[in-house]
């Protein structure tokens, strides 16, 4: 019965994640935001909310490793599984240099997030710090938008989408904002009843589990990028979302209780998180191509990740 639960509360995630997507992206377009930005605030913010209210409330009710868990799972499925994915599709080849800055942003905010764990944990202060870089990251993001030298109004993005009426639009807003916490307090509820039951720490079901739940968002959003051939946006949205899960969530988490490592959350998880996000610089910093043999390759190390972690 409690997987039953975890699975409908999962779709409810995934089903409020989406609405409110399609009304934030709807909104941006009619901006004229660039696609790599769409990517990065909007469209990462939104499918990174589940895994918000997920850290949020695990924390909440003291489960703070399940919180640091699903924070560290989720940065390793959106880069191995959530980019391993699309590529069966078609090659992930990056062609917005922006791309690079905001990936040495991501790079840099894992390292001092693994810092911050290794010797010691997240505290109050640390988390508002997060937060506040959070907010730097997003005001540059903007910034950049006004020198991208590619138009929103000529991809094909906005070709193909279809104009939501205001009606709709508040209709999704609402709906996403109401599902969203629902989802989350049933997913958590499930999952940590779960873990009882199996035998199976809170931490390694943040890690595996609630990870791969949470990143469906991500999934669904990046194949169908993948499908539109909008690759700028894919990658942007896998970076965004991991920025939004070490800074906004974990600083979040951190503002409600304390966030340090376990021996299942502890350097081997730390060190996944470093490698899987190292991982990505040849495809980004180079701009090289993720081939159908490399997602391959990545689903084969991230199913290895998650063997080994149980």
């Amino acid at each position: 019965m409690d997987l039953i639960f975890f699975i409908f509360g999962t779709a409810i995630l995934v089903f409020s994640g989406d609405l409110l997507v399609r009304a934030a992206v709807d909104l941006s377009l009619k901006m004229a935001i660039s696609p790599m930005i769409v990517g990065l605030t909007v469209i990462a913010f939104g499918t990174s909310a589940p895994e918000l209210l997920v850290g949020v409330q695990a924390t909440w009710n003291g489960f703070g490793g399940l919180a640091l868990g699903n924070i560290i799972g989720s940065n390793v499925t959106n880069v191995l599984l959530i980019l391993g994915v699309p590529s069966l599709i078609v090659a992930v080849k990056s062609s917005d240099k922006g791309l690079i800055q905001n990936y040495f942003y991501m790079l840099s905010a894992t390292l001092l997030f693994s810092v911050f764990l290794f010797f010691g944990e997240i505290n109050f202060w640390q988390g508002i710090f997060l937060v506040f870089l959070l907010i730097l990251f997003i005001l540059q993001a903007l910034f950049y938008n006004k020198h991208s030298e590619e138009n929103l109004i000529a991809t094909e993005i906005e070709k193909e989408r279809n104009d939501l009426n205001s009606w709709t639009l508040i209709a999704f807003w609402i709906f996403g904002f109401i599902g969203l916490p629902l989802g989350a307090h049933i997913v958590i509820t499930s999952a940590v009843k779960l873990a009882e039951s199996i035998g199976v720490s809170h931490e390694v079901i943040g890690l595996t589990v609630v990870a791969i739940g949470t990143s469906l968002p991500e999934l669904a959003t990046s194949v169908a990028a993948a499908c539109r051939r909008q690759i700028n946006l894919l990658l942007g949205n896998v970076i965004g979302s991991n920025m939004f899960n070490i800074l906004g969530i974990a600083g979040a988490a951190a503002l409600i209780g304390p966030l340090q490592l376990t021996d299942k959350v502890g350097v081997t998880s730390l060190a996944s998180l470093l490698a899987s996000s190292l991982i990505l610089s040849p495809f980004i910093i180079y701009q090289k191509s993720i081939k159908r043999g490399i997602g391959l390759l990545f689903l084969v190390v991230y199913l290895t990740y998650i063997i080994l972690i149980f």
